[in-house]
């Protein structure tokens, strides 16, 4: 069957507009093979188990933003997906979703609030380099353990993180939202990690050695905390750092010799702060006030 036709099919199946869908999907006309499908922001709230089933070619899928809550056992049976996007629904599922999708390169996904988190749920997953998850629940210890190509991870996490719970992974990038509080002890396994990003969360103050083990970062980004001091050592073994972001937090003093050690640093951001007057050579700096 034309793949075209079979986009009408599952369009008439869903009860959505097909030219809506035909506009956001990616074909070979001339091989009439789909390899594009973009779901997202439809409201669709159930999708049959053999939906995707003659989709044979499908590489990327995006159900994002819907109101998807369960996802039958066997829909990604027969695909061969190298990303899914999944983030913006309520999901609550197992680790058995995930099964088929041995060659599965990047997923994006959001929990449902009540939604305990499967330990298991990414076992599956061996060749999976970006991931990003996004629950108001713990994250299990053990949750990222069998993913040893993971290069990339965002988190958009409530509940605190466990200390260990990166202490598998060989991460290049690492973004972490909505938490209140690090342990000292988080990034010890990441020496080489080259960026984190860890604005928008609820900081008011970090643990002096929390960045201590970082040793290859290139690019941090505080932005967007309550931070309102810095220990004057915070920084002391990023050595390669080359770009920092402090801004948008309350901040009034910063140690003179908080920026010492970082010779590499190339840009540095403390714009909307409470600081009012900053200098530091060959440095490129913002200041600002409330």
């Amino acid at each position: 069957m034309n793949d075209l036709f079979e986009l009408k099919d599952l369009c008439k199946t869903l009860n959505i507009n097909f030219d809506k869908i035909h506009a956001r999907t990616n074909t070979v006309i001339e091989d009439e093979k789909l390899i594009n499908l973009d779901l997202s922001r439809l409201s669709i709230s159930n999708l049959p188990h053999d939906i995707f089933s003659t989709f044979n070619f499908l590489q990327a899928l995006d159900l994002s933003h819907n109101k998807i809550q369960i996802l039958p056992n066997f829909i990604f049976e027969k695909l061969d997906l190298i990303e899914l996007k999944l983030r913006g629904n309520q999901l609550s599922i197992n680790s058995e979703i995930f099964e088929p999708l041995s060659k599965l390169i990047e997923l994006s996904i959001t929990f449902d609030n009540n939604y305990a988190v499967d330990p298991d749920l990414f076992v599956n997953l061996k060749t999976l380099v970006i991931l990003s998850v996004d629950t108001e629940q713990s994250i299990p210890e053990s949750i990222f353990n069998e993913l040893k190509s993971l290069r990339v991870l965002y988190l958009r996490v409530k509940n605190r993180l466990p200390k260990s719970v990166f202490s598998n992974l060989n991460l290049r990038t690492l973004g972490i939202s909505h938490q209140y509080n690090l342990t000292k002890e988080l990034f010890k396994p990441l020496e080489n990690l080259i960026e984190l990003f860890l604005n928008e969360n609820h900081f008011h103050q970090l643990p002096s050695q929390i960045f201590d083990e970082l040793i290859n970062l290139k690019i941090l980004d505080l932005s967007q905390n309550k931070l309102r001091s810095l220990e004057k050592d915070i920084f002391n073994q990023l050595t390669k750092l080359e770009e920092l972001d402090l801004s948008n937090n309350s901040l009034s003093k910063l140690d003179e010799t908080i920026f010492d050690n970082l010779s590499n640093l190339l840009q540095l951001n403390i714009q909307n702060n409470h600081i009012e007057t900053f200098t530091l050579n060959n440095t490129i700096i913002n200041i600002g006030n409330y």
